[in-house]
């Protein structure tokens, strides 16, 4: 075999060519990975910064959402100021700017065309937009002359306005002449007592707390730092309304003054003649305002003063930021003589004597007296000097302007001192009656109001209900856009009857079903006692309450099981509700079901609330 010694080595003729092949391959691979992770980095940056925009578009639209619509201060930082008082920030525009910064978001940066544009949302007063954008910086894609993009995330925040209490219409409480009379309202009169009325009588926070171990005060009042504009009202809050008025709109009282009729002829009529007799009268014959109950006629303390004072609201939830338009306070006076020939008063305060007049069978001075004032116009010239303008304050002489508004009334000492805590404690024994009502420029009924008694109200229903037979109340309006949330009522004292017998209360929906949760969500009842302020309380269990609805019975052979103490009901909405778009049916009754031989003479104190936060987001 021939030698191969002085052979070369074989080589195979593709090695140096695929190395070369190998090195290019590294080169694209190197740069695929440092595209890939360049591109994750600016990936990353983009949600980094998507989500900081998404964070402070949400948090701008819920700080500035609460101001709408009266503060809302234009779509720019350097907008109209709508603040108040000016200058404090407090608009949507401003609380939402600020609160874009506090999360990155600064309309200072101009090098990063930092913006955040609130807006409002067409069609809805409850609504804000906020869009919040700003330039993002890049790092690979910087190399290809993409150095920056833009992040923009939109938020749409809304609320959840106060529910309001009361009746449909521009309406709340029955004149004495309506009283009776369901068809045109004629349900209940508004009410509030005197200091040294005992709170078990149904008026749960203007009498001496003292009275029935209760520790309650309106929601809306100082002692709860919500009230604080006019230091001179009294410190434990009044009953309040919140209206909604269109341009030259109206707000009047019905029976302003303090007049009780002493204990002979009761006067169920209005202030008005009707061919020479006093009248009309009350559809019921036999109804009146009770205002002679407790009163000692040989003492002029055990009456009481009123005050109305009328407030611009310009943010549904800051208290701070309304302004006084209007007040006034109305001294009592002995209308016993109201019967007379030409019917004469007693001016309480002075002893002096008020000689009624009329022009055309209408009065022409005392419309304080079971008639109607416009509590902004009405100077009470011929009065008698019952009626009083607080210093500073005057008739205004103008019919107001659109907008929202709130009626505060307060019970006095007789002479127009404010009661204990902030003043002389003096006996008053008052059990005031009243209504109130809104008119439009016309002077009509307002299709185009809304009114309704803010956070609590107090009422008197003297209706008689047939032998065995049943009365329905309305009490709450509840909106559509509250379906889902849990609306909470209370009701101090209910359940007052004459004769044994049974009583029981049922919530109605507006179609007049009695309110059922979507299972498994249930109602819960609770017995809160003297004060509503007691938490949870005492949970009512069948057979007196049914979780699977809106029920509670309230008084059993006679014996009632809240006197004097506050009934919590927590009534899950369902998220199906839908009354529809008219506000005159979006109210929620009360249904007493009461046992043959009952009749039913119920004073009572009904408070309202919504569990959890009004303003959530809708878009973010």
């Amino acid at each position: 075999m021939p030698s191969r010694t002085n052979e070369l080595p074989y080589h195979k003729p593709w090695i140096k060519s695929q190395g070369g092949q190998a090195i290019v391959l590294i080169a694209f691979m190197m740069i695929a990975l440092m595209a890939g992770v360049g591109l994750a980095v600016d990936a990353g940056v983009g949600y980094y910064y998507n989500t900081s925009a998404e964070r402070a578009a949400a948090a701008a639209a819920l700080a500035g959402v609460i101001f709408m619509p009266s503060q809302y201060g234009g779509t720019q930082a350097n907008g109209p100021d709508t603040s108040i008082p000016a200058g404090a920030g407090y608009d949507a525009t401003d609380r939402a700017i600020n609160e874009a910064r506090k999360n990155g978001f600064d309309i200072a940066d101009a090098g990063h065309n930092v913006q955040v544009i609130p807006s409002p949302v067409a069609g809805f007063s409850n609504k804000l937009q906020v869009s919040v954008s700003r330039s993002a910086p890049t790092f690979f894609m910087a190399m290809f002359g993409v150095p920056s993009f833009q992040v923009k995330r939109v938020a749409i925040a809304t609320y959840l306005p106060p529910l309001t209490l009361g009746q449909p219409g521009s309406q709340i409480g029955a004149t004495v002449a309506d009283m009776g009379n369901v068809a045109v309202g004629g349900y209940y009169f508004m009410r509030n007592e005197g200091w040294s009325v005992t709170r078990s009588e149904g008026d749960a926070f203007t009498p001496n707390p003292a009275s029935g171990g209760s520790t309650d005060v309106h929601q809306i009042s100082a002692v709860k730092n919500v009230d604080t504009g006019d230091p001179g009202l009294p410190s434990r809050g009044g009953y309040n309304y919140l209206i909604n008025l269109p341009a030259g709109g109206s707000i009047q009282v019905y029976n302003a003054i303090n007049g009780p009729d002493n204990a002979g002829t009761k006067n169920h009529c209005n202030n008005s003649r009707v061919a020479g007799a006093v009248g009309p009268g009350s559809s019921g014959g036999s109804y009146y305002y009770h205002e002679e109950d407790g009163i000692n006629f040989g003492d002029k303390t055990t009456f009481n003063a009123e005050e109305f004072t009328v407030f611009k609201v310009n943010s549904y939830f800051i208290r701070a930021s309304d302004s006084k338009i209007s007040q006034f306070k109305v001294l009592p006076i002995d209308a016993t003589n109201w019967n007379a020939s030409p019917p004469t008063y007693t001016n309480v305060t002075s002893g002096a004597t008020i000689t009624q007049t009329y022009g055309g069978g209408n009065p022409t001075n005392m419309l304080t007296y079971h008639n109607w004032i416009n509590v902004n116009t009405y100077n009470g010239a011929g009065d008698g000097g019952t009626m009083q303008w607080v210093t500073g304050q005057q008739p205004l002489g103008y019919k107001l302007p659109a907008g929202q508004y709130r009626l505060r009334m307060d019970s006095l000492n007789y002479d127009g001192t404010r009661p204990s805590p902030d003043g002389a404690s003096g006996p008053g024994h008052s059990h005031k009656g009243y209504a109130v009502r809104v008119l439009d420029a016309a002077g009509n009924p307002c299709a185009n109001c809304t009114l309704g008694a803010w956070d609590d109200m107090c009422i008197y229903t003297t209706i008689s209900v047939p032998a065995g037979g049943s009365l329905t109340i309305p009490e709450v309006s509840v909106p559509p856009d509250d379906a889902g949330q849990t609306v909470t009522i209370d009701s101090c004292d209910p359940g007052d009857i004459s004769g044994g017998g049974n009583v029981d209360l049922y919530i109605l929906e507006p179609s007049g079903a009695v309110a059922r949760p979507i299972p498994p969500a249930t109602v819960a009842v609770y017995n809160l006692g003297t004060s509503r302020s007691t938490s949870p309380g005492t949970l009512v269990t069948p057979p007196l309450a049914d979780p699977t609805q809106a029920f509670v019975e309230a008084t059993t052979g006679g014996t009632s099981h809240f006197n004097g103490n506050w009934v919590h009901f927590e009534v899950p909405i369902p998220t199906n509700y839908n009354p529809g778009n008219n506000p005159n049916n979006w109210y929620w009754s009360v249904k007493y079901v009461i046992s043959a031989g009952v009749t039913a003479t119920d004073t009572i104190t009904v408070a309202i609330g919504l569990k959890g936060n009004p303003a959530h987001l809708l878009i973010s």
